[in-house]
């Protein structure tokens, strides 16, 4: 996807967009970090992550995937330690976090659930169910100019491509360098 256009939002009406994000970790013990390309509904500007993260373990692109809205299924979130491979997978909601800077020259963490509001800008964190797995984002697609929160000397903040395409880092840095002075770590 390529936006065209500068300025606020026009994405419109209630259709969906579906975007798989595929994850490495083969442990439920280390943190996978995330960021949504959707949000939960055009009114809110915000998603949780109940409510756009599915368990993509049929990935969109498949050659025999003739339907691709009914491959993506609800993650079983439970409140226990440790997500588990199920059918479909289950993902513990104790570790789903978002870094936000905080009052005072600090930042932390902020434990969001499934059912935290989430700005569109923000990466999250969560532990996964033990296996590499694919992800499927759904919602409606962000677009036009999103804004991050204020972030004060000597804080952090867990800024995650709030788009669902490629950031170039070097564009990034330009446009932004009145009001950034730190270093950009990438998850890979």
């Amino acid at each position: 996807l390529i936006q065209t256009h500068k300025g606020p939002a026009k994405v419109s009406g209630d259709g969906k967009i579906l975007i798989d994000q595929k994850s490495n970790i083969e442990s439920v013990y280390r943190y996978n970090y995330m960021s949504s390309p959707v949000t939960t509904d055009l009114a809110t500007n915000t998603y949780t992550v109940g409510s756009v993260f599915k368990d993509g373990t049929t990935a969109l692109v498949a050659p025999d995937n003739d339907n691709a809205s009914n491959i993506a299924k609800d993650i079983n979130f439970q409140p226990g330690y440790d997500g588990a491979t199920t059918d479909p997978i289950t993902i513990s909601t104790r570790w789903i976090y978002t870094f936000e800077p905080a009052e005072g020259n600090v930042s932390n963490w902020i434990r969001k659930g499934k059912d935290g509001t989430i700005l569109p800008t923000d990466g999250f964190i969560f532990k996964g169910p033990g296996v590499a797995q694919n992800y499927t984002f759904t919602g409606s697609p962000n677009d036009g100019v999103l804004t991050t929160r204020t972030i004060g000397k000597d804080q952090s903040y867990l800024l995650g491509n709030p788009f669902s395409s490629a950031l170039s880092a070097k564009k990034f840095i330009h446009d932004n360098k009145g009001s950034i002075t730190g270093s950009l770590y990438f998850w890979d």
